[in-house]
């Protein structure tokens, strides 16, 4: 008999070898605990929407003006004025770079004053806008330039 107790001691001690092993491990398993938890804190950062040059204009309309914004901002030119018209609404406008180019927070940025002609109306505007890298400029500031 002292081999079939030897195989029933060696039963028992296997499963309680694992269950030992595996209270432990390194391995961890969180529950909320549901009400009387804390909200998780993240690093999420909340989108701000970019601002729009103005929502009189179109989408068409806007990517003339985008065009001529890209070239009147880029740093190697002076300031001098860059003009955009889009034939189909008879909207137009002209963007002119009004100081040097900046970096602020790993992008160039430039400040600049538009004017803007809708049908019936004109807007003068003064902004600031900035791209990392080569990309288009985004505007970052739009305000009316008689604020």
């Amino acid at each position: 008999m002292p081999g079939a107790l030897h195989r029933s001691r060696m039963a028992l001690s296997v499963p309680a070898a694992l269950i030992a092993g595996l209270l432990s491990s390194g391995c961890s398993m969180t529950f909320p605990i549901g009400p009387l938890a804390e909200p998780e804190t993240t690093g999420s950062i909340v989108a701000t929407p970019l601002p729009v040059l103005s929502s009189d204009l179109s989408g068409e309309d806007l990517v003339y003006a985008e065009d001529a914004m890209d070239a009147a901002l880029d740093p190697l030119r002076t300031g001098a004025p860059t003009r955009w018209a889009n034939p189909k609404t008879g909207r137009k406008g002209v963007f002119a770079a009004t100081g040097d180019a900046f970096v602020r927070e790993d992008e160039v940025c430039r400040f600049f004053k538009t004017t803007i002609t809708l049908d019936t109306s004109q807007q003068d505007l003064l902004g600031l806008a900035c791209r990392a890298g080569a990309g288009h400029w985004q505007l970052r500031k739009i305000r009316p330039a008689t604020a």
